[in-house]
């Protein structure tokens, strides 16, 4: 048993079943907890571990729930019988119901709710501890949670294999069916004012909904399926919790959910920066019904973003931008007829230099081969790029500097250069990273940990730590020694960008849905906020494409991502980042009594813009 800041309230286990425990509940007043085995008992315990009842039964504990007054034990097991139970562990009425995945209370004590595997809710009236049938409602499948409103008028259920949440009154008619999520609901609940109802599901998302079945926000994401949700007293943090598999409990903020302006453009994104002012953001990307290129600029301070550009080239695909001083810089691959329509164009190269009103300055050709990864330095002054060849370092005229590697069987997917442009890391096919100085001496040793291709590389500020993006649904950080940093970053899908943050404290990170990825749900495409010990700052973004491109601006105020279809996420404060962060860490030890620097300037930031 553990407190909302983390800390173990019981230090030893509370022996008291010889079986499996399948399920436990706190009672109303926060003094008992009762849980449910497959020995066919129930316990009851204090909140320091004492046993002070244990209830045989006929059947496998399946479910438990206390009635709002916290005077009865209502229990589902496994031979089909609902019984009620007083505290001291007398039967006070048994029917049998069938086999029941969840009950539930109805909070003014009247009704009693039972989710059932034959796809049935049944309602039960509860009249001097006994029971009548009411209500038979039928759903999509088997029913693995039921929840009351608040105020007892409303029924929520979920609806099996139909991926749906019901919404009932208690007279039996269906009022809304949620739609919403890609897999099973597997748990569904009210919050304590009753106006908002959460739902978590086999496809790895919390959602949150009105009464009148309206989403609220984006979902929340784990890595696995939700099998729990459930809010605090006050309604301003849901807690759920995701399956063995990858076991995770989440606590979420739900009155500051991110808020996100977006735009769209037609076609493909494939990188997006700031201007060094913070001012402007570039976006490149090929648009595969006219066979274009588009280079867009928007400036974020005059209102709804006004464009300040939107360059279109034919039969070139622009796939990276960065700023200079002055000018942009971006490079595109050219397109033969005979490929225009494929999803494989990467063959010849050409370097382009824009001024802000998109007036070419340069173009630099000569990149030949089969490009399939490039980077700029932070000068603007070199480029690196990978091919099936193998790794060159360039200069902006188009010149070759040096031949860094060349490679006789993997393929480069990722290559990066660090900001003093004296280190180059790149990525293969087999999951294998590579340190080059700018001469084409290998470093150190080969890293590897990655399980599929090495998609994204990226070094932090400093130029100290590489970050490591792969299909196989990780970020890595690495020093220049080769040695890990942290354990993995865990994503949802494979991994399609990363950035950090100008201050080497955070990592923005893009997922989706790969070639190497089964299904074809929105769970894989989100965009993830980190720090650098590998914990997720609030909750995943939840996309509907691919995330190609991320980025944090130089001002670290703003945020950037753009998806495989062309929507834009511009301009998303970091301010909200920063409140779920506060909120989270808000009861914790450290902030209340902070002892270092650190510590402390941690609490003074949260009550400066948050608290």
């Amino acid at each position: 048993m553990w407190d909302v800041t983390g800390n173990q309230i019981w230090q030893t286990p509370a022996n008291g079943h010889t079986e499996s425990v399948t399920t436990i509940a706190l009672s109303p007043n926060g003094q008992i907890i009762a849980s449910g085995s497959e020995d066919k008992t129930i316990c009851l315990w204090d909140l320091q571990g004492n046993l002070i009842k244990r209830i045989k039964t006929q059947g496998k504990i399946t479910g438990i729930t206390f009635s709002p007054d916290g005077q009865t034990i209502a229990s589902t097991s496994g031979d089909g019988r609902l019984r009620l139970w007083d505290m001291e562990g007398n039967e006070l009425f048994s029917v049998n119901v069938g086999y029941v995945w969840s009950v539930a209370f109805s909070p003014d004590g009247k009704f009693l709710a039972t989710g059932n595997e034959n796809k049935t809710v049944q309602l039960w009236n509860i009249q001097d501890q006994q029971i009548s049938k009411a209500l038979v409602y039928q759903t999509g499948g088997a029913v693995h949670s039921v929840a009351f409103s608040p105020d007892s008028k409303m029924l929520a259920t979920s609806g099996g294999w139909s991926n749906l949440v019901y919404l009932w009154d208690l007279k039996g008619n269906l009022l809304q069916e949620l739609q919403g999520h890609d897999g099973s609901v597997r748990s569904v609940t009210f919050s304590p004012d009753g106006k908002t109802i959460a739902s978590g599901s086999e496809d790895g998302t919390v959602r949150l909904w009105d009464r009148k079945g309206t989403p609220i926000g984006n979902p929340f994401s784990h890595e696995d399926s939700v099998l729990s949700v459930g809010f605090s007293p006050d309604g301003k943090i849901l807690a759920s919790g995701s399956s063995p598999s990858k076991g995770s409990v989440r606590l979420w903020d739900v009155q500051h959910t991110q808020q996100q302006r977006s735009l769209e453009v037609q076609g493909e994104i494939w990188s997006i920066s700031f201007s060094p002012n913070s001012r402007i953001i570039g976006i490149v990307g090929f648009d595969w019904n006219t066979s274009e290129g588009f280079l867009l600029l928007q400036d974020l301070q005059q209102k709804n973003r006004g464009k300040i550009l939107n360059k279109k080239l034919k039969n070139k695909q622009i796939t990276t931008i960065a700023f200079g001083p002055n000018s942009i810089l971006v490079s595109a691959f050219n397109l033969s007829d005979n490929l225009s329509q494929t999803n494989d164009p990467l063959f010849t190269d050409d370097l382009l230099l824009f001024d802000l009103q998109g007036k070419t300055l340069d173009h630099v050709q000569g990149l030949q081969g089969s490009i399939t990864a490039i980077d700029f330095s932070k000068d603007g002054k070199s480029i690196v790029s990978g091919s099936r060849d193998g790794i060159s370092l360039w200069d902006v005229q188009g010149n070759q500097i040096h031949l860094v590697k060349q490679f006789e069987h993997e393929e480069v997917f990722s290559v990066s250069i660090s900001p003093n442009g004296q280190i180059i890391a790149s990525g293969d096919s087999e999951g294998n990273i590579y340190i080059w100085n700018r001469q084409g001496k290998k470093i150190g040793q080969i890293l590897q940990g990655h399980e599929q291709q090495v998609s994204v590389l990226t070094f932090s500020p400093d130029g100290n730590t590489i970050a490591s993006g792969s299909w196989d649904h990780t970020i890595r950080l690495w020093n220049l020694n080769g040695q890990p940093i942290s354990q993995p970053f865990q994503h949802s899908g494979s991994i399609f960008s990363a950035n950090f943050s100008p201050d080497g404290k955070f990592l923005l990170s893009g997922s989706g849905r790969s070639s190497y990825d089964n299904g074809y749900s929105n769970y894989y495409n989100a965009i993830w906020l980190w720090d650098v010990q590998g914990n997720m700052i609030g909750q995943a973004i939840q996309q509907q494409a691919p995330v190609k491109a991320v980025a944090l601006s130089p001002d670290e105020l703003g945020i950037l991502a753009g998806s495989r279809d062309g929507r834009i996420f511009a301009n998303i404060p970091q301010t909200s980042w920063l409140h779920v962060a506060c909120e989270r860490l808000k009861y914790h030890p450290v902030m209340k009594n902070p002892k270092t620097p650190e510590q402390r300037g941690a609490k003074d930031t949260c009550q400066k813009f948050v608290w």
